[in-house]
């Protein structure tokens, strides 16, 4: 409940960016996996698909600090509002946790 938030902020903030990374949310319970899907048993689980002639690359950590890293490295040009959007994105998880 505490990603959430964090996943679909990361994502508005990719689109409206124009980002060329889209996060899409799939159904576990609806199956709604695409073809050549890597098997997912957690949540969340990140896969990055670049087209149909490479293979997925399912992303076997998932920490804000390190997607944002990973994120990071697949789109070396973000802009710089970008990057401090997504490293304080990041941060605010790691606060919300500790007041748990």
């Amino acid at each position: 409940f505490l990603m959430r938030p964090f996943v679909n902020s990361l994502a508005k903030l990719l689109k409206t960016s124009g980002v060329p990374l889209q996060i899409k949310r799939l159904n576990i319970e609806k199956n709604d996996f695409p073809d050549q899907c890597p098997v997912a048993r957690g949540t969340p689980t990140f896969v990055l698909f670049r087209g149909t002639e490479i293979p997925p690359d399912k992303w076997e950590e998932f920490r804000p600090k390190d997607l944002v890293g990973r994120i990071c490295k697949q789109c070396p040009n973000l802009p710089q509002r970008v990057l401090e959007s997504m490293d304080e994105m990041q941060i605010g998880v790691s606060s919300r946790f500790r007041l748990f």
